[in-house]
C-alpha cells in the first residue's frame, strides 16, 4: 500500500515538474522567436521619421499606405511579394478597412477591434483587459503615466505563450513610439497619449498578417490619430 502511494506521489511530481517546464520552454521560444524576427519598433520608427521628413501637411491614406510600401521594398529590402502580400491582407480585413476614410482607433470600438487578434493568437482576458485600460489611460492621462503603466503591467508582468509575444510587440512599439513623438520636430503633434497607444495596438492587430502588417498597421493608425489630433486642436 505505501508502495502505491509512493509510486503515484512520485507520477504526481514528475508530471508537475513537466508541465512547468514545458511552459517556461514555450516562454523561451516565443521570446526568441520575437526578438529574432520583429524589428517593428525600429523600423516603425524610420518609416515615420523619413515619412514626416517629406510631409508636414494633411495626407491620403493611399498615399500613405505607397510611402510605407516603397519604403519597405526599396529602401529596406524586403520582398516586393512579401509587402504586397501583407497589404493585400490588410486590405480584406474589416477592421483595417476603417483607415480608408481616415477614421482613427480613437473613433472605434476598441474591444471589438482587438477581438480580432483571436484570429491567430489566443489571447488571455487578463491580457487583453490590460490593454484596455491603458486605452483607457490613453483618454486623460499623459503619456509619461501610460508609459509607466506599459512598463508596469505589460513589459514587468510574467505572460506565457501568445500573451508573451503580443506583449512584447506592444512593449517594443509603445516604447519605441514614445520615443519617437517626444523627439523635437516641428512637423509633429506634441506627445499624445492617444497617438502612441494606437500605434502600439495598431502594431499588435497588424501582427496577425506577420511582421511586416504589424509594422504597416502600426504607422497608419498613428499618423492618422496625429491627423485627427492636429484637426481638433486646429478648431
Amino acid at each position: 500500500m505505501k508502495n502505491t502511494i509512493i509510486i503515484t506521489l512520485v507520477i504526481i511530481i514528475s508530471f508537475f515538474f513537466c508541465f512547468a517546464c514545458q511552459k517556461q520552454n514555450i516562454q523561451e521560444k516565443a521570446s526568441t522567436s520575437y526578438k529574432s524576427e520583429f524589428k517593428i519598433g525600429k523600423i516603425h520608427n524610420e518609416i515615420l521619421d523619413a515619412f514626416y521628413t517629406n510631409n508636414s501637411k494633411s495626407i491620403k491614406i493611399n498615399d500613405l499606405v505607397h510611402f510605407i510600401e516603397n519604403y519597405l521594398v526599396n529602401i529596406k529590402g524586403y520582398d516586393s511579394l512579401d509587402v504586397s502580400t501583407a497589404l493585400n491582407q490588410l486590405s480584406d480585413n474589416d477592421d483595417f478597412k476603417i483607415f480608408s476614410n481616415g477614421t482613427s482607433l480613437m473613433d472605434i470600438d476598441m474591444p471589438n477591434y482587438l477581438s480580432t487578434l483571436s484570429f491567430v493568437y489566443q489571447p488571455s482576458d487578463e491580457f487583453i483587459e490590460t490593454i484596455e485600460t491603458a486605452w483607457e489611460y490613453s483618454e486623460y492621462q499623459s503619456s509619461e503615466f501610460v508609459r509607466q503603466y506599459v512598463v508596469t503591467e505589460i513589459q514587468n508582468n510574467q505572460w506565457y505563450n501568445d500573451d508573451l509575444i503580443m506583449s512584447e510587440i506592444i512593449v517594443d512599439v509603445y516604447l519605441n513610439s514614445y520615443d519617437y513623438w517626444n523627439e523635437s520636430n516641428v512637423s509633429k503633434l506634441k506627445p499624445s497619449s492617444k497617438v502612441i497607444i494606437a500605434d502600439a495596438i495598431g502594431a499588435l492587430h497588424g501582427s496577425i498578417f506577420g511582421f511586416i502588417g504589424a509594422t504597416i498597421e502600426g504607422c497608419i493608425a498613428s499618423v492618422i490619430a496625429n491627423e485627427q489630433l492636429q484637426e481638433n486642436n486646429n478648431q
